[in-house]
Parts: C-alpha cells; sequence; structure tokens
C-alpha cells in the first residue's frame, strides 16, 4: 500500500516572511507619502485621546521617514533660517498672515525674520518646526 499522504513543504524564504513582518518602508512616490502622512495624522488623533508608547514610537518612525522623503524631493535641505522659512511658506502656499494668526507670532516680528533683520528665536522657532514638521536646527541656523 502506497502512502499518499503529502506534507506542505516548510517556508525557506526569509525575505517572505520578513516582508509580513515590516508595515513601513522607505517612501518612494508621491502617493505613499500622502498615504503616511494620512496614517501619521489618525495615528496622532487617536494618540491624543488615549496614549500608547507602541502608537508613538509608530509616529515616530513616520515622521522620520516621511522626513527623510521631504529631504530628496527639496532643494530645502541646503536651506538655513529665514531662506529656509520663505521657502516652506512657498512650497505650503502659506501667506505671512496665516502663520502669524495661527502661530500666534507677531507680523512685524514674522516681517523682520523674512527681511533677515532678525533671526528666529528658540521659542517662534519651535512653533515653525512643529507647524511645517522639520527639525528645528534647521531653522535656527543661519
Amino acid at each position: 500500500m502506497q502512502n499518499t499522504t503529502s506534507y506542505a513543504k516548510p517556508e525557506n524564504n526569509i525575505s517572505s516572511k520578513m516582508e509580513t513582518l515590516i508595515k513601513y518602508k522607505r517612501i518612494h512616490s508621491d502617493s505613499q507619502y500622502e498615504s503616511y502622512i494620512e496614517i501619521m495624522e489618525s495615528l496622532d488623533a487617536e494618540n491624543q485621546l488615549f496614549f500608547n508608547q507602541n502608537t508613538e514610537d509608530e509616529i515616530e518612525l513616520l515622521q522620520l521617514l516621511i522626513q527623510d522623503y521631504e529631504e530628496q524631493q527639496s532643494p530645502k535641505q541646503h536651506l538655513l533660517g529665514s531662506d529656509l522659512l520663505q521657502h516652506l511658506m512657498i512650497e505650503n502656499h502659506v501667506k505671512a498672515s496665516t502663520i502669524c494668526a495661527e502661530l500666534d507670532i507677531n507680523k512685524s516680528t514674522l516681517s523682520e525674520i523674512l527681511s533677515k533683520k532678525r533671526t528666529i528665536s528658540k521659542q517662534i522657532g519651535l512653533k515653525l518646526a512643529n507647524h511645517f514638521k522639520i527639525r528645528l536646527d534647521k531653522l535656527l541656523t543661519q
């Protein structure tokens, strides 16, 4: 009598196993970039209601991936201080009056920063860095 039992071949492909474990990858397209931003914003809103360290770590990872993609796609990586701020405002179609209103920054202060008569203070830099999702040191370096 012949044994007709067949056994499943064990999965030897480590790559396919790892593929299922990796939730996020380096961003390579605008659609992936937009998707990650939506995911991050959703997680951030959820995390504000119910703090979870794993969610916090996931948000941080998404921020790093998004920042990496933005730096690859934009010439802003070579810009610093008020030049970077001007670039960000143009890139994001944001007027100075909107920034002043949303971030509670004095209009004359922002005007002096943009005309390079004044450097960006740490307090204003923090507001701008959070708003534009960039590193603070890029704004504080002239």
